[in-house]
């Protein structure tokens, strides 16, 4: 069966398919917004500008740049509006639904990229970084109501334009990668005041679609909807660390922190390479390619050896990146340059596919129905509650005058990677081909990890867990 005759072409039309990349917009400006920054605070120009510090050039000259405070803090807080805004998406989801909430972050996207534009008038960073907040604020609604694998996409848009402005003295190095947010969340307000051409139905189903089927998918949806709305009354957040959710929270949970504690916030700004932004070009043109395979993977051959994969291959590039910054001072060249080189495009490749979307997926579905916006809102949080530990505190260990590790920071990510293995072989079941009602009787059962894939689910035992977790809910 080819393509065409597929189920995905055949319901596919026009408005269908703008919709879904309505939606994915916001996780487009996730990527996006993590990589002009990253990028930004390497220009020296936006430093100049900018930064309350002071760097000498190799020719002897000092001009203003970045100081390690500037950095830490200025990443860290635009990490704590993510932060914010994962734990506001639960409340705006639940209590006035999905639309509201992609309206929510346009109309914050905004007004935060505003702010920032509004910053290059006297040259003030930390206006800069209140506009960074608001701007992330929307970036944590996104991660709560949109699939992340768009990310990607601004990733790679986010380090082509900082490649293509960084050399520039003037103020298009800062003002080019914030003037382009506007195109995400301005679109995403537009959108969502167009109810009738968006969530109509029969304009998503197409002109030749059947009265009948589109009665009854209407119904179907009411009754989900009901359903779903049955399930979360009353239901407080403290419900998602009793019982059989607590270890389902906690793998959701360990699953973030450990996505940021591997190393993905270590830049090749910091390995001694000149042409940074050329590599970082190509690297994350790589990475897009190849976190296609991400979708395919994970049914395939399931998401535990995924991930398991995926740390035993980054715990080894990042030793090989200590390893050469140890004898190289952190100057790799020559043949420990291009040895280097390989092992930061090994790891960020592997990570494409493994745990770049894995501990997303894994949250997603080991999370119980009546709980799963909780869960996944409480598991962003912390993972990204880790990237701002992160953010805060590498470059105080990475930047001379202070720790100087510099590249030699890779063994403290390759430590997270061995914690990583751990975590994932005795703690995470394999999910792959569960359905939700399966996974239900697994954990309420208390099967261990690594019977879940031989486990036999039988329904009876499904439906009585069912009436007495109804019934439990009901006195709680």
């Amino acid at each position: 069966m080819g393509f065409q005759d597929s189920a995905l072409y055949q319901d596919m039309t026009p408005s269908l398919l703008a919709v879904s990349l309505f939606s994915s917009l916001g996780a487009f400006s996730f990527g996006y917004d993590n990589n002009w920054w990253g990028g930004v605070i390497g220009a020296t120009q936006f430093g100049k500008e900018f930064g309350s510090g002071w760097k000498t050039l190799e020719d002897g000259t000092t001009i203003h740049a970045l100081s390690s405070s500037d950095k830490s803090t200025g990443t860290a807080l635009g990490t704590a509006g993510i932060m914010i805004g994962c734990m506001i998406a639960p409340f705006i989801n639940e209590r006035y639904g999905r639309r509201i909430s992609f309206v929510s972050l346009g109309v914050i996207g905004v007004i935060g990229t505003l702010i920032q534009a509004c910053s290059t008038i006297k040259h003030s960073y930390w206006t800069l970084i209140v506009g960074k907040i608001i701007v992330n604020i929307s970036v944590g609604i996104a991660s709560a109501v949109t699939g992340l694998y768009q990310a990607d996409f601004g990733t790679f848009l986010g380090n082509a334009v900082m490649f293509g402005v960084h050399l520039r003295t003037d103020s298009l190095v800062w003002m080019l990668p914030i003037g382009l947010q506007f195109i995400f969340p301005a679109w995403l307000v537009q959108k969502g005041k167009l109810d009738e051409a968006h969530h109509s139905l029969r304009r998503l189903r197409g002109p030749n679609a059947d009265d009948a089927d589109i009665d009854a998918q209407v119904e179907e949806i009411r009754v989900a909807y009901e359903h779903e709305k049955e399930l979360i009354k009353g239901v407080s957040f403290l419900q998602i660390f009793r019982g059989s959710d607590l270890r389902r929270t906690l793998i959701a949970i360990g699953m973030q922190c450990l996505q940021q504690a591997q190393g993905i916030s270590f830049m090749l700004l910091n390995l001694g390479f000149e042409n940074t932004y050329e590599l970082l070009v190509v690297l994350y043109a790589c990475k897009l390619i190849i976190s296609f395979v991400g979708f395919y993977l994970p049914d395939r051959v399931g998401r535990r050896p995924l991930v398991l994969l995926g740390s035993s291959v980054m715990l080894f590039s990042m030793l090989t990146v200590g390893g050469v910054a140890s004898v190289t001072n952190s100057k790799p060249s020559g043949p420990r340059g291009r040895l280097t080189l390989g092992a930061v495009f090994m790891w960020i490749l592997i990570y494409s596919f493994t745990w770049s979307p894995m501990p997303w997926t894994i949250a997603s579905e080991v999370s119980s129905n009546r709980l799963r916006e909780k869960t996944l809102a409480s598991a962003a949080w912390s993972g990204f509650g880790v990237g701002l530990i992160s953010n805060l505190v590498v470059p105080y260990i990475q930047d001379t005058g202070y720790g100087n590790l510099q590249g030699q920071i890779a063994y403290l990510w390759g430590g997270f990677s061995v914690v990583a293995l751990f975590f994932c072989f005795f703690f995470v079941p394999e999910l792959k081909g569960r359905s939700l009602e399966d996974l239900d009787e697994l954990f309420y059962n208390k099967v261990p990890t690594r019977k879940f894939a031989a486990y036999k689910v039988t329904p009876s035992t499904t439906k009585a867990k069912d009436e007495d977790e109804k019934e439990h809910a009901e006195h709680v």
